[in-house]
């Protein structure tokens, strides 16, 4: 989810500018996206000690996957305030639950380490979001076709999520 994130973060505002949207009206819409980001980030992490934590990962995919839609579908400014809150409300909450679902399969004891290996791992992904957005507007015009690739990748990353045995690891 980490390059779709990077993706959209990076280059919303230039497509929403691009659409005819003034600085102002595409600045609130992130503003508003950025609010919900926020909120989302102790709220999910609130969720997993009640919830089922593939079931709250699934609900942070989801509402990704419909802020992006809405961005491909809509042009207006209130629908377009209403994906960002959708999509914030998914992408914020994300790094609590990569952290936390980690947290549980590997334990506490492991959990530094396996972090820190992680991390060469996920750079490369992390930052191909925008240029690859970039790259995509160069040759179509648009971010749309960019925002559709992105909407795969958050299929990948549901259909990815179901193979993941998610136990508890003992605390030591």
């Amino acid at each position: 989810g980490f390059i779709a994130i990077s993706a959209v973060l990076l280059s919303i505002h230039s497509h929403m500018t691009d659409s005819g949207m003034t600085d102002m009206r595409a600045s609130s819409i992130i503003a508003a996206m950025t609010f919900a980001g926020a909120i989302a980030k102790p709220l999910f992490g609130i969720l997993t000690d009640y919830l089922n934590k593939k079931l709250v990962t699934y609900i942070s995919i989801g509402a990704q996957f419909l802020g992006v839609s809405g961005f491909i579908l809509f042009d207006t400014f209130g629908a377009l305030v209403i994906s960002a809150v959708i999509f914030g409300f998914g992408y914020g909450a994300q790094m609590p639950l990569y952290n936390i679902i980690v947290a549980t399969i590997y334990g506490r004891r492991d959990f530094p380490r396996v972090m820190g290996l992680m991390g060469p791992i996920m750079l490369p992904f992390n930052m191909l979001g925008l240029p690859l957005a970039t790259l995509t507007f160069e040759k179509f015009g648009s971010y749309l076709p960019a925002y559709a690739g992105v909407l795969g990748f958050f299929l990948v990353a549901a259909i990815s999520l179901s193979f993941l045995r998610i136990e508890k690891k003992g605390l030591v």
